[in-house]
């Protein structure tokens, strides 16, 4: 599992795409991709399969998943404790939230 890991962080680095869910065939780009732009963000291997519009299929791609989505909040917090500013919350902390 460390040498996957290895391979798809070497593999964003220098640019070469890695399959990670060879069921959808989803790339480490693919899943790095559906962590931009997107008001809410994928909190699990599920949401950024339906984000991409597909599902979880045989289940050999959530440890893979998990782990870009691990690096992504590490790399968010190492920038943000270096002096960068937090980003402003979607929505005001005041605001009253109805289940």
């Amino acid at each position: 599992m460390a040498s996957l890991l290895l391979r798809s962080n070497r593999s964003h680095r220098c640019g070469m795409a890695m399959i990670i869910c060879s069921c959808n065939v989803l790339s480490d780009h693919d899943v790095r991709a559906a962590l931009v732009g997107l008001p809410a963000k994928p909190q699990s291997p599920t949401d950024v399969h339906v984000c991409l519009g597909c599902q979880v299929k045989c289940g050999r791609c959530v440890n893979s998943i998990r782990q870009i989505l691990t690096d992504a909040v590490d790399s968010c917090v190492g920038r943000y404790a270096n002096g960068m500013p937090a980003p402003t919350p979607a929505i005001p902390a005041s605001a009253e939230i109805f289940v």
